[in-house]
């Protein structure tokens, strides 16, 4: 169905759930026009949209993946570190999840969290951690337009058709024909080969008609699925009864603990995680090359260099970027020509080419004179007036820490293109530079 639902999607976006009946009149209904059309102009009478035609021969479709993680083609790893919602493992193992918005959340800038269940029965949902935010939203995709998504060969899925025909009419035949249900089968069949007066069949099981709520009400009815709990007493016998026959049987699996993935923006943005949810740091394919690490692309949320300026006031408040070779820098937003910018020394209201918004990055070793250790953010003046916690809010971990550094206001300043030297890349999880962006450095900047 992953094919009909691609090409006819056009007509199934105004509801959640499709009968067969409405699945098979929306194809029935594509072909047969498209075959009259194409009978009154002249032409042989067979239908012109075929199962292997081209998506892009209809609309553009768009890469929202992409758009939502940018760099995820070429490094899934790298891109959730910079993409616009925060990504956490082991979901898979959670049946049940709830989206709301987290306390805090202000109508000018939502926070999105995220909340689960291991199970069904289970009373209360856990807190997971943050999901996104309009500020995340805003400075990972901005005003950017999904890119149109590339189209894939005919070729190949004309080829992939045919191999699942073949499995599906051996499915038919062999000795596990038994535990397929021979109508669905024969759907499937039919879909492969263009058969659709296959489903102008009015003798159609009903509840393969039957949407969900239908069918369950169905069950309801014929006693199938119980409204009522069984009695305590009942349950002790079916438990005791069921451990006499698989006495060895050990107990489910306690499910994995999840994680959050890591994202460079999460101190920016005030990420929160709920309790017991650690912090797993991705970074990706290390480059191999000059050309591979000059071919990333700068995203907010990434790390860039450029050549230092050692006698400038940045210098002179923080002692360490006097001796390094080369000055980081933390993109925390990207502004396209016209984009409105921030009061400025040049007095620019728009940006006149491709301009980053940036965090200067130090060394935290005062004494540091070269590039090899850890490096942090820099920050100017306090932001806002600050209250300090009290000792009931230190022990909540979601309150906000007086000396975070999410209060302190960034000390930025706007790249542009011709500033920057190689492309973007991201502090390992101990705040170093990589080995191979150390190198670079010195040898495109320090010589």
């Amino acid at each position: 169905m992953g094919v009909i639902e691609g090409i006819h999607a056009t007509a199934l976006n105004k509801s959640t759930y499709y009968t067969m009946d409405d699945m098979a009149d929306v194809i029935r209904n594509a072909h047969q026009s498209a075959r009259a059309r194409h009978a009154a102009e002249g032409g042989e009478n067979k239908p012109i949209m075929g199962h292997d035609v081209l998506v892009s021969m209809l609309w553009e479709m768009r890469d929202f993946w992409e758009w939502l993680v940018p760099g995820y083609t070429e490094d899934p790893k790298r891109a959730f570190n910079m993409a616009a919602f925060i990504s956490y493992d082991n979901l898979h193992q959670y049946r049940d999840f709830l989206i709301k918005r987290e306390d805090g959340s202000t109508v000018h800038c939502p926070r999105v969290g995220l909340w689960a269940r291991q199970f069904m029965t289970d009373k209360e949902y856990k807190y997971i951690g943050t999901l996104t935010t309009k500020d995340m939203f805003d400075k990972v995709v901005g005003k950017r337009l999904p890119r149109i998504a590339s189209s894939s060969k005919k070729e190949r899925r004309s080829t992939r058709e045919i191999e699942c025909l073949k499995v599906l009419r051996n499915a038919t035949l062999g000795q596990f024909r038994e535990q397929f249900s021979a109508s669905r089968l024969a759907d499937a069949i039919a879909v492969l080969e263009h058969n659709w007066d296959h489903f102008n069949d009015k003798a159609m099981p009903p509840n393969r008609k039957w949407l969900p709520h239908e069918l369950a009400a169905r069950m309801r009815a014929d006693g199938k699925l119980g409204d009522t709990a069984a009695s305590s007493e009942s349950l002790r016998s079916v438990e005791a009864q069921f451990r006499t026959n698989y006495p060895t049987l050990l107990p489910p699996p306690v499910a994995a603990a999840m994680r959050q993935r890591s994202h460079s923006l999460a101190d920016v943005l005030g990420v929160r995680r709920g309790d017991g949810i650690d912090v797993v740091a991705m970074r990706g394919a290390t480059p191999q090359s000059d050309a591979q690490f000059e071919a990333r692309p700068r995203l907010a949320g990434c790390f860039v260099m450029t050549f230092p300026s050692p006698n400038s006031v940045l210098a002179r408040l923080h002692k360490p970027l006097r001796h390094v070779v080369f000055w980081v820098w933390r993109i925390l937003g990207i502004f396209n020509t016209g984009d409105a910018l921030a009061e400025n020394n040049k007095g620019e209201a728009a940006a006149h080419e491709l301009t980053y918004e940036a965090q200067l990055y130090c060394p935290t070793d005062k004494n540091a004179e070269d590039v090899t250790g850890q490096w942090g953010p820099c920050f100017d003046k306090l932001d806002k007036k600050l209250f300090l916690r009290t000792p009931g809010e230190r022990a909540d971990r979601n309150a906000e820490d007086a000396w975070s550094d999410h209060v302190h206001k960034p000390l930025t300043a706007f790249l542009r293109t011709s500033n920057l030297v190689g492309g973007g890349f991201l502090l390992t999880p101990g705040n170093k530079l990589p080995t191979f962006i150390q190198g670079y450095g010195r040898r495109h900047i320090g010589a």
